[in-house]
């Protein structure tokens, strides 16, 4: 499971590939020169999960966040991420997280270089703004009031554009107005302004890029296949799938 994201320290400055020298900096975010659209290439990191509950972070040149020994983080092109690449994320709360290395440090920011301590040291999440594809190439929308539904759209609106926000490896689905999609108890999928703990999803991959969203409830989020264009939730056997699309 990849998804792409934005990391951030306690003092609001980004973590940043440096391609000249392959460390890895907190750049204030009042010193970034962004790229198009906003968004500086440096800043954007893919997180990847791996099987045995741990991550690989890759920038988008392709190298991988590698903690070495002596306290060391550099970024290095390994084409099969090693063991120092594997880290671990513990949560303080929601899209707060602190990351530890193979040798069970911590990285924090010294001195605007990304090292590693024994203390714990937070960073902050941000996943990039995402729109979700069903099955039948339709687009989830979430307008202002009202259920979740599908709808033929090439290109997202505002109403399509989602984000995710983590907590002890679940997700929480929010919309453009800062409501979470909720599951309603006739199995219809609406908005709440509130991120309470049933609210929160289980990201399962299946094939390449398609993404199965589960309730602790072991019911999925489906997108009817009969016409029907509000979103609904099924039981756990019914194999309904998204695709994840940064915008």
């Amino acid at each position: 499971m990849s998804l792409t994201v934005t990391l951030s320290d306690s003092h609001n400055a980004y973590l940043t590939v440096s391609t000249d020298d392959n460390l890895l900096r907190c750049q204030p975010k009042n010193e970034q020169q962004p790229a198009a659209y906003g968004i500086n290439l440096k800043q954007l990191f893919v997180l990847e999960f791996t099987n045995d509950e741990r991550i690989i972070i890759k920038s988008m040149y392709g190298s991988y966040i590698s903690a070495r020994k002596h306290r060391l983080c550099v970024m290095t092109s390994d084409t099969n991420p090693k063991h120092w690449e594997r880290l671990q994320l513990a949560c303080s709360g929601i899209n707060r997280i602190a990351i530890r290395s193979a040798f069970n440090l911590y990285l924090t920011c010294t001195n605007n270089i990304i090292t590693q301590r024994e203390t714990i040291d937070y960073f902050t999440i941000t996943f990039v703004p995402v729109c979700l594809r069903t099955v039948q190439n339709r687009l989830l929308s979430a307008p202002a009031e009202g259920h979740v539904h599908q709808v033929n759209r090439k290109v997202p609106s505002i109403d399509e554009a989602f984000r995710l926000d983590f907590h002890n490896g679940k997700f929480y689905l929010r919309t453009c107005t800062n409501k979470y999609v909720t599951c309603l108890m006739d199995g219809t999928v609406s908005q709440s302004a509130l991120n309470r703990e049933y609210e929160r999803f289980t990201l399962c991959k299946t094939g390449e890029k398609h993404f199965i969203f589960r309730t602790a409830h072991d019911s999925v989020l489906s997108a009817p296949v009969d016409g029907t264009d509000v979103i609904q939730m099924r039981t756990a056997d019914v194999n309904e799938y998204f695709d994840i699309i940064p915008i």
